[in-house]
């Protein structure tokens, strides 16, 4: 008779212990009393602190054992997660070997100890074998509580303050005032910095140290994974940073015509007779004398009558893969960009975009893909754009970040976008942290602190 599966409600009949549940799973997967007493204990706690229960605490600073010694209900609740967590770590296959999402078996403490867009399912198309599984489990967890609608309304909101400041610091650098003066911005951008530091200083990562446990079993683990989901987005963008060092800054003159062109837009018709004429090399004068006066600008000063063929290939190639990039920018970066609606780009973008495939093809760069269990950890960021639909939410992430950084050097900006970038790895450092309580009154009340402390460290406006 099964006494922990998920429907099952407790009642005074029920044994609740460890061994209870080792003899529970033991049978359902048909072994003996010996194997139960031995390996499936093993396996949920033992003296390498590598069982489950030790697992939830170190990995995750989730501490089941808070549950297991308290009440009944608590109790029968903490054996019925684990032995949930027991079935997607040992049930199934390889996912290596699958056919089926439904199929895989995941180590979910790791996976779950590393955020990263690997392990949700995002606006992309990109499949997340990870994504599909943690969100099967959080739905099976919501299921056995009353309030999941206010505690992801409650997360929600304060991950929308969070946002919110993070556009507010962006705009110190991405703001028309801020590149029209950027000595002040130098100023107000460095004082920031100082601030944060300051706020990154007084907290301390040992969080499951002062994690209460006044909510449920399944209420606190809900939290838990609903905290994940926004952890991963954070965490990506932080891994992504120390891949996405800015360049240095090109000339005052090539500065001064980027900051014309900022105003003028490419048309998709115009982008299109580019592509053509790269395709074909028909006799579309207008197009060439546009290649000539773009030519410089994308080869840091490099006239077009002294190009190398291979200069050639690399920009036929940019320019037939430029537009495959604003789908990106606005899965990362939203409602800010309307380039698809507009049906055109401002002609700065153009000339960044075209720069930065030519310099991911040319250096070929890589993505270091570091989420848990994954075969192929460096990816060329060039493959993204074979199939830039189904490419792989990292690298996305990865190329806004490095298209960013160009587009600001591009206008001047070296400085600022450094010490943003520098700000930024604080700043998600905080949040992380404070997205790793899993008790929702102590979430509230830390992340409400922390939001405090990051609006004082911001000015008003640019």
């Amino acid at each position: 008779m099964a006494y922990f599966d998920m429907d099952i409600e407790y009642n005074d009949s029920i044994p609740l212990t460890l061994a209870a549940l080792c003899r529970e799973v033991a049978a359902e997967d048909g072994g003996d009393r010996i194997i139960c007493d031995g390996a499936y204990r093993e396996y949920f706690r033992n003296g390498y602190n590598s069982g489950l229960i030790q697992k939830l605490r170190t990995n995750l600073g989730y501490d089941i054992d808070q549950y297991l010694s308290g009440d009944c209900e608590s109790k029968h609740d903490a054996l019925k997660l684990l032995k949930l967590l027991y079935i997607i770590e040992k049930h199934g296959k390889p996912k290596n070997r699958i056919k089926s999402l439904e199929e895989t078996r995941i180590r979910i403490t790791d996976v779950l100890a590393k955020p990263r867009l690997g392990n949700i399912k995002t606006e992309l198309p990109h499949q997340s074998i990870y994504g599909e599984i943690i969100e099967k489990l959080q739905l099976q967890v919501q299921n056995s509580i009353t309030d999941a609608d206010n505690r992801k309304k409650t997360i929600e909101v304060f991950y929308a303050y969070w946002e919110n400041a993070h556009r507010r610091l962006l705009n110190q650098v991405f703001s028309d005032a801020a590149m029209r003066d950027k000595d002040s911005a130098k100023k107000r951008i460095e004082q920031i910095l100082r601030r944060i530091r300051m706020i990154g200083e007084e907290i301390h990562d040992d969080y499951a140290q002062i994690c209460a446990y006044d909510d449920g079993v399944f209420e606190s683990f809900f939290d838990l994974l609903e905290c994940h989901r926004y952890k991963c987005i954070d965490a990506t963008l932080l891994h992504n940073l120390e891949q996405a060092q800015p360049l240095c800054q090109p000339s005052a003159e090539i500065i001064a015509i980027m900051d014309q062109l900022e105003k003028r837009d490419y048309s998709w018709d115009v982008i299109d007779r580019i592509e053509r004429f790269l395709d074909e090399s028909n006799d579309d004068i207008e197009v060439m004398n546009n290649i000539i006066i773009l030519w410089p600008l994308i080869f840091d000063g490099q006239r077009f009558e002294d190009h190398e063929h291979e200069d050639w290939l690399r920009f036929r190639f940019a320019a037939s893969h430029a537009r495959s990039v604003i789908p990106w920018l606005k899965s990362v970066k939203g409602d800010v960009v309307h380039y698809e609606e507009m049906r055109a780009m401002p002609v700065d973008l153009f000339i960044c975009i075209i720069q930065e495939i030519i310099c991911v093809s040319r250096e070929k760069v890589r993505l270091k893909n570091d989420c848990w269990g994954y075969n192929n950890v460096h990816q060329s960021l060039r493959s993204a754009l074979k199939e830039p639909e189904d490419a792989d939410p990292m690298m996305v992430t990865l190329w806004v970040q490095r298209l960013e950084n160009r587009v600001a050097t591009a206008h001047g900006g070296y400085e600022l976008i450094c010490i943003l970038r520098e700000i930024e790895k604080v700043f998600f450092r905080i949040k992380q942290y404070a997205f790793s309580y899993y008790d929702i009154r102590d979430f509230s009340r830390v992340n409400s602190s922390l939001l405090r402390d990051i609006e004082d460290a911001l000015p008003s406006s640019p």
